[in-house]
Parts: structure tokens; sequence; C-alpha cells
């Protein structure tokens, strides 16, 4: 038959100058609790389960910290800072947030790679193979790439300069004024492909005299 206790019980960690209170398993086994308040701190060497559990600080799991109430942690920039080494480091504006940190080594998502993860609501997605697909602009300071694609028709095309004409005039719902064009002719000739204008939806490639062959040529446009 189980102890059944008062609705709400107090333990107050007033026995001994340590600071600390401890129930032996003779005293405690099939006790039922509802309600209790613990001023010390509760040791469970054993397994715990918790149907809803709230922190109001900072949870911490073996090399790993979880931090719900800021994601400031100067100390912790002070820390990164003095260390002598190549690895970037990313410092917040101690603004509120949500923060989470290991103590030791990288923070691993999916380190088995049995699945992909999802941010922002599938907005951005990386595949177990290593793919980052973004619904959104990426913007970065620099990249650097082995190859670079682009898909899709209106950014990128090939067209052909006839012979005896001087420019042609290719459509495209990504040409502006402002749009840097490039050029990669595909046909060997002494005339120089040079893209001569530009507005809103087409830009134009000409050459200072006619040529007596086709000239090819893929172009690329990059707002």
């Amino acid at each position: 038959m189980k102890k059944k206790l008062p609705q709400r019980v107090i333990l107050s960690a007033a026995t001994g100058s340590s600071g600390n209170a401890s129930l032996d398993s003779s005293t405690s086994l099939g006790m039922t609790i509802e309600t209790a308040t613990i001023s010390g701190s509760l040791l469970v060497s054993g397994k715990t389960t918790v149907n809803d559990l709230g922190v109001t600080g900072k949870i911490s799991a073996g090399l790993l910290t979880i931090d719900g109430l800021t994601g400031c942690h100067p100390e912790a920039s002070a820390e990164g800072s003095s260390q002598k080494d190549s690895s970037p480091s990313v410092q917040n504006d101690c603004g509120t947030g949500v923060s989470i940190n290991t103590l030791s080594g990288p923070l691993k998502l999916q380190s088995l790679a049995l699945g992909n993860i999802e941010m922002m609501g599938g907005l951005v997605t990386i595949d177990t193979k290593g793919n980052i697909t973004t619904q959104g602009t990426v913007t970065a300071k620099e990249i650097q790439a082995e190859t670079i694609k682009v898909f899709g028709d209106k950014t990128a095309g090939s067209a052909i300069l006839p012979a005896g004409l001087t420019s042609i005039t290719i459509d495209s719902e990504n040409a502006t004024d402002s749009a840097r064009i490039y050029l990669t002719p595909n046909t060997l000739s002494s005339k120089i492909l040079t893209v001569t204008a530009k507005k809103i939806g087409s830009f134009v490639v000409g050459i200072k005299s006619p040529e007596t062959i086709d000239l090819k040529f893929d172009w690329l446009i990059i707002q």
C-alpha cells in the first residue's frame, strides 16, 4: 500500500550545514507526492520519467547546454576569441533568444545521416548527401565553389549571331540595365562579342564588323 503524503510537501534543505536533504529507499519506496517544493538540490541516481518539464534556467546534458532564456554568453565569446586557431567564430548581439552550445567539439545534427534536416517550415532543407535547398535568397560575403551551375532559361542560355550581322537582341525576363551579363564564345573567331546595350527585358550583343560565319555563344545574367 502506497504512503499518501499531504497535497503539498515541502522538503527544506535545513538538515546539517551541507544544505542537503535525502530520503533512503526504505522511506521513499511506494511514495506518492502530488506537489513538492525543494529549496536545495535534488539528486536522482537512477532513471527519471517526467510528463511535462519546465526549466527556468539552463539544461545541461553531458557536453550539451541548452539555454532557453537568453542567447547571450559573453564569457563564452571571450574564451573563444582568446583561442589561437583558424576556425571561424560567430558572436551574437546579446539579445533575447535561445542558444544551444556544446562544451567540447562540434554540435552535430543528424550525425548518422539517416534523414534530412528541415528548417523554417521546410523552406531550408539539407539532405543526407549534404545538398542544401532553400526557397529564399542566399546572401554571402564570398562564395567558393569548384563549379557553379545555373538552372533555367531565364538567367542563362545560348544564342547565335548570324553571319553578316553586327548585333542581335536577346530577350530575358532577368535582364536589367544594372545586371551583369557574361558571354562565352563557342565559335573560333577574331571578332570579340560585346554586350552593347542593356535594359529591362532584353540586352544586345554585337561586334564591330560583320563576320562571314555564324558566331555561337552562351550568356549568363547575374543580378
